[in-house]
C-alpha cells in the first residue's frame, strides 16, 4: 500500500480574531477537545512507564491511562510519518472520497477466504440517517472509508476502493444494530479480534471518539516489535493499541451521513438535487462535518439553483452547524451577494441566529470586512451593540482585525469606539494592532463635522 516517511512536526493553526477576541469567530472552528473531556490527554506525550518496547513506540502502565489498562503508545511512530505511493490511481483514489456516494462502490466480494461472524453492535444515529459516506479519509495518511447503506456499514480500504467489511443490521429508533460482520483476509483481523477491529473503526473515524486500537495479546507483541506495521493497515489514526477491553464511552454525536442530497450540493448539482428532492430525499440531513446540511453549502458556495430548490422542497431555513453556524450567516462569511441573502431572509432565514459563542450575523459581517452585510443588517433591525458571550461587539472584532470599511459602517450606526470589552475598547483594539486605517476611520468619527 505504498510506503511511509517520517517528517517533522505540522505548524498551529491561525488565532482567532487577531488573537484580540479570545472566543471563536465565524471562519474558525471551535477547539477539538470540546467534543469529550479527555481528548487533550491523546495531545500529551506521557512520559514512559518503562523502556520503549521499540523505537518510537512506549508502555503506558495502566495507572497513567485514561482508561486504567496498559497500552502501547503508538502517537511518535504514526503521528509523525507520511503516505507516498508510486501508484497515482491509488493517490488519486485515497484523497477522492469526500465526494462519493453508496452508489459508486465497487460489489463486496470476501472470496474463498472470506468469514462471516456474528456480532453485536450498536451506535446511536441522526433522526434524519440515509444511504450515505459516513467517513471520508481526509488524507492518504488514513486508510479507511466507511459507508450506510441500507442497515449496513461498508469499511473500504481508501487506497485500493475494495470493500473490506461489511457489517449488516438494522435501524430500531434511534440505534443501528449490526447482527453480523463480513470480512475480507485478513483485513480487520491482523492484530485482534475483527468485531472490535470493526468497532474500533467506526468509533475511531465516524464517531471521532479516541479508544486504543484492540488487539489479542499476540498482536500487541507483534506490535511492540514491530509498531510501524500498524501504519499501513490504520494510518495516522492508530495512537494507542491495548490487548486488556476497553469500555468506550458514550459518543458525543450519533453517526451521520453526508446524504446524495448533500452530495450534490457539493457538485453544485441543481438537476439532480431536484431529482433526490422529488423522491423523496430529506433536505435537512446532517452531514458528518460538524452537522452542515446542504443548505449550508449552497450559501458557502453561493449557490442559487440549489438554494431555491432546497428551500423549495422544504428546507428549513433556519437550521444551524453543531456549533451554531446558520446559512445566513455562512453565506455572509463566504462573500454570498446580498440579493441572495435577501432571499434567504424572506424565506425565513434567521437573522437573530448566534453561534454557541455568542457570534451573531453583524459579528459574521465584521469579521470578513462585509461593509455591505453590515449595512444590510442594520437596515434589518439587528443592533450594532449587540455582544458575543465573551463581551465584544461587532465594532471590537472589525477594529481588532484592521477592518476600517465595516468599522465605519458600524460607527454610522451609533457603534461605541469607546465601549469596553476584556481587552480593550475599539479603539484600543486598534491601536494595539496599528491598524492605521481604522485608526483614522476612528479618529474621523471623533472629528467634529
Amino acid at each position: 500500500m505504498g510506503a511511509a516517511r517520517r517528517v517533522g512536526p505540522v505548524g498551529a493553526g491561525a488565532d482567532c480574531v487577531a488573537s484580540e477576541d479570545g472566543a471563536n469567530g465565524w471562519s474558525h472552528k471551535p477547539a477539538a477537545g470540546r467534543l469529550m473531556g479527555f481528548l487533550d490527554w491523546f495531545r500529551k506525550r506521557p512520559e514512559p512507564a518503562a523502556a520503549a518496547p521499540a523505537k518510537g513506540a512506549r508502555w503506558i502502565k495502566a495507572s497513567a491511562s485514561p482508561f486504567g489498562v496498559r497500552m502501547l503508545d503508538l502517537r511518535p511512530v504514526t503521528q509523525g510519518m507520511i503516505s507516498t505511493s508510486a501508484d497515482p490511481e491509488n493517490a488519486r483514489r485515497a484523497i477522492s472520497w469526500s465526494t462519493a456516494t453508496v452508489d459508486t462502490l465497487p460489489p463486496f466480494d470476501p472470496g474463498s477466504e472470506g468469514a462471516r461472524v456474528a456480532c453485536e453492535l450498536e451506535y446511536p444515529v441522526a433522526e434524519s440517517f440515509p444511504d450515505g459516506l459516513l467517513y471520508a479519509p481526509p488524507a492518504m495518511e488514513q486508510k479507511w472509508a466507511l459507508f450506510h447503506q441500507a442497515g449496513t456499514i461498508v469499511a473500504v480500504r481508501s487506497w485500493s476502493g475494495q470493500i473490506a467489511a461489511v457489517a449488516r443490521g438494522e435501524r430500531h429508533g434511534d440505534r443501528l444494530v449490526l447482527r453480523e460482520l463480513a470480512t475480507v483476509k485478513p483485513g480487520l483481523g491482523m492484530f485482534g479480534d475483527p468485531v472490535a477491529t470493526f468497532d474500533w473503526l467506526v468509533r475511531t473515524h465516524a464517531l471521532k471518539q479516541e479508544l486504543p486500537l484492540p488487539c489479542s495479546q499476540d498482536g500487541l507483541d507483534r506490535l511492540a516489535k514491530a509498531p510501524l506495521a500498524v501504519f499501513s493497515s490504520f494510518g495516522d489514526m492508530a495512537r494507542l493499541a491495548s490487548a486488556a477491553p476497553v469500555t468506550a464511552p458514550a459518543p458525543a454525536r450519533p453517526l451521520r451521513v453526508s446524504s446524495a442530497i448533500f452530495q450534490a450540493a457539493r457538485q453544485d448539482d441543481a438537476a439532480r438535487v431536484r431529482a433526490l428532492l422529488a423522491a423523496g430525499g430529506d433536505p435537512d440531513t446532517p452531514s458528518p462535518s460538524d452537522g452542515y446540511v446542504a443548505l449550508h453549502v449552497a450559501m458557502a458556495h453561493r449557490q442559487v439553483d440549489v438554494m431555491r430548490a432546497l428551500l423549495a422542497a422544504g428546507a428549513n431555513p433556519r437550521i444551524t452547524t453543531d456549533d451554531g453556524r446558520s446559512a445566513l450567516g455562512i453565506g455572509i462569511v463566504n462573500g454570498a451577494p446580498i440579493a441572495l441573502l435577501e432571499e434567504l431572509a424572506d424565506a425565513g432565514g434567521d437573522l437573530g441566529a448566534v453561534t454557541t459563542d455568542g457570534f451573531g450575523l453583524l459579528h459574521a459581517a465584521a469579521e470578513v470586512d462585509r461593509a455591505d452585510a453590515v449595512g444590510w443588517l442594520l437596515a434589518r433591525g439587528l443592533e450594532p451593540t449587540t455582544t458575543t458571550k465573551a463581551g465584544f461587539t461587532p465594532l471590537h472584532i472589525a477594529c481588532g482585525l484592521g477592518h476600517a470599511e465595516a468599522a465605519r459602517a458600524l460607527l454610522s450606526a451609533g457603534a461605541d469606539p469607546a465601549a469596553p470589552s476584556p481587552k480593550g475598547t475599539p479603539l484600543e483594539l486598534a491601536a494595539r494592532a496599528k491598524h492605521a486605517t481604522v485608526l483614522a476611520v476612528l479618529a474621523g468619527h471623533r472629528s467634529p463635522s
